[in-house]
């Protein structure tokens, strides 16, 4: 006969209680409906409006370049300094182009779409990942929220690659504890690990030492049983390993026919130092840190409180998103008088989401267990955690100008603009396309001549993409066949740079060039002052628009002038008789 004893809490694992009614699907359905409001209300408030900052530009020009010619030029080298390059970082130009081809979506609002829609799938994801071994509905929500709180602060707003590959690693991990068992998952991981390299490689690179990292720390804590360790995370660390090391080899495989360069995945701007400080200070003071580290640090206390008390391994999670934070070291290369863009590595982990909502939930279920006279004084702390979650992401929706029209990558006036260009050009389908632009004589001239040129190759006839360039500088230096050296350094470097690259689109393709001054790339230049003066070698397509002309240059016919000039108009007047305000 057997004995039997009853095992006491200190030895079982209790799960907390569960929060009655919060597990209904209705409850999930309401909530994703609050969060696609907030995060698209103003977009349904005005249609007009495209995604704020400057880099969708650069997967729009993309998307409708594989839509329209040959998919594998994407992987090429683009631009002066490689800067317009990007390797096999083709997925998000890939969804965006299928949004656009199959759902219909207008080429200039998908990266809206992908805004609003990727931090609700990566905020499900975590939630699922955070519940795996504790299956309490109320956690759930609160990391829900918590992610949809710092998706709204400025690391996280206008980087769709970086947004992208955060909810593909999200949802890597949302399988983590099933691939242990479940080869179902693992298949899951390995196929979202090679996705997840044709995002942002780097990032992956990032997260996969942070999954080693994890599975050092677990060899360690179980006293180097190393068998132990590859029993709990060998399964889905192979899986994610053996899927991101065949998406990375087949960068070099050249899958679309281009060779694509690893190097091009991430190219940092050749700005100072006080730049980058600059800019690292304002995102982390985006991420309310008064109010977000201590719920960090109580997540992660409270992982290894459990741990020690429960006599069990730590909470995969919160061990998981602990580990994940490891990518904020690299914001302290400023220790060590490196420049290079420091802020780029909080965009690297979605640990710190995770971990607010797992340190918010400890924190209200504390407050919910409180019995007697406490009970008021509880409710009131649940109400100020979850105020506090708000006020994050009101306030990081207006660090991150997410509603503010002149934040948009292209605003109306641009757009019509660019209507004008698009005509002329579709009439000219061998002819050069040469944009000039300018701007001030600052080292902020390297960002602001790749934007402007995003952002006119997002306006042109996809299979005209390859026959463009942008020359920046002056008309009048333009016309005379030289770069425009000013004083700054780096205002020269791009000059010259993107002067070569004209050459070279001249002798690839011989015929005249068609060259279009455009009112919002040359803002505060003697280019815009030209625009307003009306110089006889100026096409007028509109008040923000003209063609240059002169020795060499094409001349558009009276027909395409006109043509031109009709369409800039009922794309100005679409504009100002939209839906909404």
């Amino acid at each position: 006969m057997a004995l039997t004893r009853d095992r006491t809490e200190s030895t079982v694992r209790v799960p907390e209680a569960r929060a009655s009614g919060l597990g209904r699907p209705i409850v999930l359905v309401l909530a994703l409906l609050g969060l696609l409001l907030a995060f698209g209300w103003t977009f349904l408030r005005d249609p007009s409006l495209s995604a704020a900052t400057r880099d969708p530009a650069w997967y729009t020009w993309r998307a409708n370049l594989m839509m329209h010619d040959e998919p594998g030029l994407i992987a090429g080298d683009w631009g002066p300094f490689h800067m317009f390059g990007g390797g096999y970082r083709i997925a998000v130009p890939l969804f965006g182009s299928i949004l656009v081809r199959v759902a219909g979506v207008d080429l200039y609002t998908f990266s809206t779409l992908m805004m609003v829609g990727v931090p609700i799938l990566t905020a499900l994801a975590l939630g699922v990942f955070v519940t795996r071994e504790r299956r309490d509905p109320l956690l759930f929500l609160v990391t829900m929220l918590a992610t949809a709180a710092m998706f709204m602060t400025t690391p996280y707003v206008g980087y769709l690659d970086n947004l992208t590959v955060l909810f593909v690693l999200s949802a890597i991990l949302a399988f983590y504890v099933p691939g242990r068992t479940s080869w179902g998952a693992r298949a899951a991981m390995f196929l979202l690990g090679m996705v997840a390299t044709y995002v942002h490689p780097t990032t992956c690179v990032i997260f996969g030492a942070s999954l080693l990292g994890a599975f050092a720390l677990h060899a360690a804590t179980s006293r180097f049983r190393i068998g132990r360790a590859l029993e709990r995370d060998g399964p889905s660390l192979m899986a994610i390993g053996f899927g991101m090391i065949l998406g990375l080899g087949t960068w070099l495989l050249s899958p679309w026919g281009v060779k694509g360069s690893l190097a091009d995945a991430a190219l940092p701007p050749p700005y100072p130092k006080e730049a980058f400080m600059k800019r690292l200070t304002s995102w982390v003071l985006s991420i309310e840190p008064q109010i977000t580290v201590p719920l960090i640090l109580l997540a992660i206390g409270w992982t290894i409180y459990r741990a020690r008390r429960d006599r069990a391994p730590a909470d995969t999670a919160g061990t998981l998103s602990a580990m994940w934070l490891l990518p904020l070291v690299g914001m302290l290369g400023f220790l060590l008088g490196a420049a290079y863009p420091y802020y780029r590595f909080m965009n690297a982990t979605t640990g710190l989401m995770a971990l607010l909502g797992i340190g918010t939930w400890v924190a209200v279920r504390w407050l919910l267990g409180r019995e007697g006279p406490m009970r008021v004084v509880a409710w009131v702390g649940v109400a100020a955690l979850l105020g506090s979650l708000a006020f994050v992401w009101v306030r990081g929706r207006e660090a991150s100008n997410w509603a503010d029209p002149d934040s948009q990558w292209i605003d109306q006036p641009t757009r019509t603009a660019l209507a004008a260009a698009r005509e002329i050009v579709e009439r000219e389908p061998d002819a050069p396309v040469i944009f000039v632009l300018d701007y001030l004589d600052i080292y902020q001239a390297y960002g602001w001549s790749k934007t402007f040129t995003n952002v006119s190759r997002a306006g042109l006839p996809g299979d005209a993409v390859k026959r463009s360039m942008s020359y920046f500088g002056s008309v009048d230096d333009f016309l005379a066949g030289r770069p425009t050296v000013r004083t700054d350094d780096t205002y020269n470097k791009m000059s010259r740079g993107f002067f070569r690259e004209v050459q070279a689109l001249r002798t690839e393709h011989p015929a005249p060039p068609i060259v279009f001054l455009v009112r919002q790339f040359n803002e505060g230049t003697p280019n815009e002052a030209l625009l307003d003066a009306g110089r006889e070698d100026l096409i007028p397509l509109g008040p923000d628009v003209a063609v240059v002309t002169g020795p060499g240059l094409a001349t558009p016919s009276a027909e395409a002038i006109a043509a031109a000039q009709a369409a800039e108009r009922e794309v100005a007047r679409f504009y100002a008789e939209h839906p909404g305000p």
